[in-house]
């Protein structure tokens, strides 16, 4: 008997949107900021609450890679995906401030971070 699992098939995009939105940053205080693990989830979170989410019942047994091989959103959506993307920039950044200042290297800290992080 094969067991089932539930896999939501919205992650893996959003990750790798969230990936291709930073990345027009440059080497900004953003970038620096989304490299911390606990704001990059808390970012992923954002925007899988703020947009439709797909799931698929797959064979717990199934290889990685096939779950990898989702085809792409169409461009309206990813359009919205990345809008909603730079929304949980800015409101991760507004709401964890003080705790992203004290994880972030001093050096280039304040003179690359927008002034209301630290407000």
């Amino acid at each position: 008997m094969t067991t089932e699992i539930l896999v939501n098939l919205t992650l893996p995009i959003v990750v790798r949107d969230i990936e291709s939105v930073l990345e027009t940053y440059g080497h900004s205080a953003y970038r620096r900021a989304f490299a911390i693990p606990e704001m990059r989830q808390k970012l992923a979170a954002y925007v899988l609450s703020h947009i439709p989410n797909r799931y698929a019942v797959v064979a717990e047994d199934k290889n990685e890679a096939r779950l990898n091989a989702i085809p792409t959103s169409p461009f309206s959506e990813r359009s919205r995906v990345q809008q909603v993307i730079c929304d949980g920039v800015e409101c991760v950044l507004r709401d964890h401030a003080e705790q992203i200042e004290h994880q972030l290297p001093v050096e280039g800290n304040l003179n690359t971070a927008p002034s209301h992080w630290f407000g």
